[in-house]
């Protein structure tokens, strides 16, 4: 056994358990995987032993919607509306940037991630090797897709560059248990019928589902009944695409007709609290999904509409906005809210993660419990989500390796440098 949790309170979000937090318990970890969870310590010894006075161990935190390199941009362009914002000021600037800046951007994104307890990203972006070489520094764990755009229906959709990064993607990390390609549709608004067929046949050959925004503002709704008529969501479906598996990022104006759409189609819907508010988009009623059966994730969105990559953040104003616009306290609960961050993310990436158990993969984010902010402790669920932030994340394991401990990375990088890189290519 490599390493070795022992004496820890964990979280393990298993519901086939009766308890919801258990104390002085043991997890081992061996290639990559929990090869032991119980009360009692295993009887092989371990690599390393971690002790666990003060330390409580969730899974790993799961950002199912983010564009990592848009770190670059972080406070670049605010308080304006996301139509002027995407077309006015981000993608002018997205539009200079080099594979050397995405690539210093994406290092920087994943540190803050590893940092604050997120062991996988579902990330759309632009250059693609770029990202996945990153990641494959930092060792975290990576779905990510180029999303189609397109502006032109006669366009040769072979040499588009979304299908070539993917496919390049796919093919370079074949055997990498880690990084992933999925097959991605920007928008409604942003492409058209065909290209959405083309996407939806190439994500039936790979087994992959099909990342999109979906319903994000209210302009992009109404825009889209005046088109299609048809809502984004059933648009789509209209041309097949939910038919693979979606995961469909915002959903903040879905029907009534939407929402039963997803649950017989088994799109997950991911929630982007923070980004949404601060683009004025919207909230969506993410309790009213979850009560009608969809699935719903949570992501940060790009850091430039944030501007945090702190999954903490978003899980406690995920059930904080639920209880405010219900007037129901219970609308989400804290142990909901860390569900849409673990197990439900999981469940979107088809990963066998989310849970603490044996035989899942060992993606951990273990907070140190001695912190002053989450001092005294009456509910260790209620702590993790109203209470605890990135900061308080002591050590991050992702298949099993120590990618972060107490404010160090395990990949070495050189942080100072990395910075001035990243100041330095501002646009």
């Amino acid at each position: 056994m490599e390493l070795l949790f022992r004496n820890v309170t964990v979280l393990p979000m298993d519901d086939t358990l009766e308890e919801r937090v258990l104390r002085n318990m043991c997890i081992g970890i061996d290639k990559g995987k929990i090869a032991y969870f119980g009360a009692y310590e295993p009887g092989e010894n371990a690599g390393r032993v971690v002790e666990g006075e003060n330390l409580v161990v969730i899974p790993g935190l799961i950002n199912a919607h983010s564009h990592i390199p848009m770190i670059l941009l972080r406070g670049s362009s605010n308080d304006v509306p996301l139509e002027e914002w995407l077309f006015e000021h981000i993608f002018p600037r997205e539009a200079k940037l080099t594979g050397e800046d995405i690539h210093a951007g994406s290092l920087l994104g994943m540190l803050e991630a590893i940092s604050t307890g997120t062991t996988a990203l579902c990330d759309m972006y632009m250059n693609l090797d770029a990202i996945a070489s990153a990641a494959e520094k930092v060792g975290i764990r990576l779905h990510l897709t180029n999303a189609l755009t397109s502006f032109d229906e006669n366009e040769n959709l072979e040499e588009n560059r979304s299908f070539l990064q993917n496919r390049l993607i796919r093919e370079k990390y074949r055997d990498s248990c880690l990084i992933k390609s999925l097959n991605g549709i920007h928008a409604v608004y942003t492409s058209y019928p065909r290209a959405w067929e083309r996407v939806r046949k190439e994500a039936e050959e790979n087994g992959k589902p099909i990342n999109v925004h979906v319903s994000e503002t209210k302009t992009e709704q109404e825009n889209c009944i005046e088109k299609y008529g048809t809502t984004p969501l059933q648009t789509l479906d209209r041309y097949g695409v939910l038919d693979v598996g979606c995961i469909a990022a915002h959903c903040v104006y879905l029907t009534d007709e939407d929402i039963e759409l997803m649950r017989e189609k088994n799109v997950t819907a991911v929630h982007c609290p923070t980004s949404n508010l601060m683009l004025a988009s919207g909230i969506a009623d993410v309790s009213k999904y979850i009560k009608r059966g969809v699935n719903v994730a949570l992501g940060t969105d790009g850091a430039a509409s944030n501007n945090s990559l702190d999954m903490f953040e978003e899980m406690k104003l995920a059930s904080l906005l639920q209880k405010g616009i219900s007037l129901d306290p219970t609308a989400i609960s804290a142990y909901d809210a860390l569900k849409m961050a673990t197990v439900n993310g999981a469940k979107a990436l088809r990963l066998n993660s989310g849970v603490i158990k044996e035989g899942c993969n060992a993606d951990l984010a273990v907070l140190d419990f001695s912190r002053i902010g989450l001092t005294p402790c009456y509910d260790h669920v209620a702590n993790v989500v109203y209470s605890a932030n990135g900061s308080d994340v002591a050590m991050t394991v992702i298949d099993g390796k120590i990618v972060y401990e107490y404010g160090r990375f395990a990949c070495g990088i050189d942080i100072g440098k990395l910075r001035k890189a990243v100041e330095d290519g501002k646009k």
